[in-house]
């Protein structure tokens, strides 16, 4: 009985779990996607600035 319970919780916690973390991780490559789209921005306006 209390294995059992054990294991429900377990699974119980890994539902809740699993989707939070597939959403931080989402957004965590979104943030980075948008970080280096930025970095790339900067980049280019400096040697934008530099052959000028």
């Amino acid at each position: 009985m209390i294995a059992s319970l054990t294991i429900s919780l377990f699974w119980c916690e890994e539902l809740i779990m699993n989707p939070l973390i597939s959403a931080a991780s989402f957004i965590t490559a979104g943030l980075a996607v948008e970080l280096a789209s930025i970095m790339d921005l900067e980049l280019v306006k400096v040697l934008l600035r530099a052959k000028l």
